[in-house]
């Protein structure tokens, strides 16, 4: 069976080995592909590479694999023939078993877009003619040749318009005016994905003087429609409000609430004041008192202090034990010490009771 390509096409052509004797499909042995073009005797390529023998174990069922590309010298209607030239199956040798053929841009339609006399070919190159020559007088269509009057409703639409067809540099100044878009006609539906960026708006373009008062109210923004992956890093900062612009007055009730919080926002929180894992933590500050009443301060201690990390057992912390007064001692606890997520300190010492201190750390 031989089909039709254009050159440059990767082709792929299967072909079955059987056994002589029991026609039963049987692995092609040291096969080698040649391609002969039209009725040569010497073949263009030898030893073609794309032979897959057996392709997905199954036997016999093999694939060559053959790229039209004009250095490997093929060419524009031909004719082509895959030959073995080199195999065995079942023991017995298949040179010169024809395996499969092809033909490049030869069908009747290729032949007749590449007529250049008549044909689709003739009808290719005059409509090519006619599209160069366009504008060649400057004058192609009529005066109000095509009006609103004429086109039916909807029958310009964004399908219709190739990207970039319709620019800045297509339009009049003042082709297009507010008055000559009714009202809503351009939402978030019309307009495709980052069709409207800061390439496309000019220096300035949009002021406060811009908008008629009150032109940009919460009704007017779509639930969602800002949300902080459309900030670059940095968009928002201080600098870019005025002193007052944002007081009580400026946030309606209940405007930020548990829903108005980025899933995350909490963490960030706990993470900006609670403990940090794994990072030093000074002037950790704790009561002893004596054990004779447990209630008197003890004073002048030597104080041991222990840690349990997520309920290990204890053992001597890393960080430093001092007295302030009264009592009260601190502890500079090094990174070491808060290596978990739940951290309980012991601090004892012989006349006095243990004091316990339980902290949570955040990451």
């Amino acid at each position: 069976m031989s089909a039709d390509y254009q050159l440059g096409s990767t082709i792929y052509i299967p072909f079955t080995t059987r056994a002589f004797a029991t026609g039963i499909p049987t692995a092609l042995v040291s096969g080698v592909v040649d391609i002969y073009e039209d009725a040569t005797a010497t073949p263009i390529v030898t030893n073609v590479l794309g032979l897959t023998v057996s392709l997905g174990t199954q036997p016999g069922f093999n694939m060559v694999e053959v790229v039209t590309v004009a250095t490997s010298g093929f060419e524009l209607g031909k004719n082509y023939t895959l030959l073995l030239d080199a195999g065995t199956v079942d023991s017995v040798s298949v040179v010169s078993e024809v395996i499969g053929q092809f033909s490049l841009d030869k069908s009747a339609a290729a032949e007749d877009l590449a007529n250049v006399t008549d044909g689709l070919g003739v009808l290719k190159a005059e409509t090519a003619a006619i599209v160069a020559d366009t504008g060649t007088d400057g004058v192609v269509l009529a005066p109000d040749a095509i009006t609103a009057a004429k086109i039916a409703d909807n029958a310009i639409a964004t399908e219709h318009i190739a990207t970039g067809a319709i620019s800045a540099d297509s339009l009049a100044t003042d082709t297009i005016t507010a008055a000559k878009i009714e009202a809503n006609a351009i939402g978030a539906t019309e307009l495709a994905t980052d069709a409207i960026g800061d390439a496309q708006i000019a220096t300035g373009a949009i002021a406060s003087t811009a908008f008629a008062a009150g032109a940009i109210d919460a009704a007017a923004i779509a639930a969602n429609a800002i949300t902080s992956s459309e900030f670059a890093d940095g968009t928002i900062t201080a600098a870019k409000f005025a002193a007052g612009a944002i007081d009580a007055a400026a946030i309606a009730t209940d405007a930020i609430d548990a829903d108005a919080l980025a899933a995350d926002a909490v963490n960030e929180i706990a993470r900006a004041i609670g403990v940090q894992t794994n990072t030093a933590l000074s002037d950790i500050e704790f009561f002893m008192s004596l054990s004779s009443d447990h209630v008197s301060p003890a004073t002048g201690l030597t104080v041991t202090g222990e840690r349990s990390i997520d309920a290990a057992a204890f053992t001597g912390v890393s960080g430093t034990i001092t007295e302030v007064s009264d009592g009260i001692y601190q502890f500079d606890a090094d990174a070491a010490d808060l290596n978990g997520s739940l951290i309980t300190f012991r601090f004892s010492s012989g006349t006095a009771d243990d004091t316990f201190l339980t902290i949570k750390t955040v990451t």
